[in-house]
């Protein structure tokens, strides 16, 4: 959220930001796993450095799934409740702060490691493939590149 959090209570800008961001987790985050645990990781893991690569995100996907499970349950209740006590608003923060941290670390592996070895690996019939199941994940027509 761009500004500091309320300390109880949450008004309308700050419960958009919320909903927003627990919607994107809920529905689109879970996509992006599936993209990589079941299109691009299979298809690299032979791969020795794609191999220990692909560990370690993995073990990252199992630490976040309980966290993002508790931002959901502690975030909706704040949602519908219009607040959160305040040993429930420290662990939303924890959750929050363990999440962020884990993710800066995962998306600088992903971004100058995974992909570009992936890139490397992989010729464009594959590539084109993996596009393909990334949109059918999403509903979307027509788009077939990466």
């Amino acid at each position: 959220m761009g500004q500091e959090a309320p300390e109880k209570s949450l008004s309308s800008p700050y419960d958009k930001e919320l909903q927003n961001a627990l919607n994107y987790f809920r529905d689109a985050a879970p996509k992006h796993t599936q993209d990589e645990e079941e299109s691009l990781f299979p298809r690299i893991s032979h791969h020795q450095q794609a191999s220990a690569i692909i560990d370690r995100l993995e073990k990252e996907h199992a630490l976040s799934d309980p966290l993002h499970a508790e931002v959901e349950v502690l975030g909706r209740r704040w949602h519908t409740q219009g607040h959160l006590d305040a040993s429930e608003r420290a662990r939303f923060r924890e959750c929050v702060d363990l999440l962020l941290n884990l993710y800066r670390e995962h998306i600088r592996i992903e971004d100058e490691e995974l992909f570009p070895l992936a890139a490397s690996l992989l010729d464009a019939p594959t590539l084109e493939t993996i596009g393909k199941e990334m949109a059918a994940r999403r509903n979307l027509q027509g788009v077939q590149k990466i």
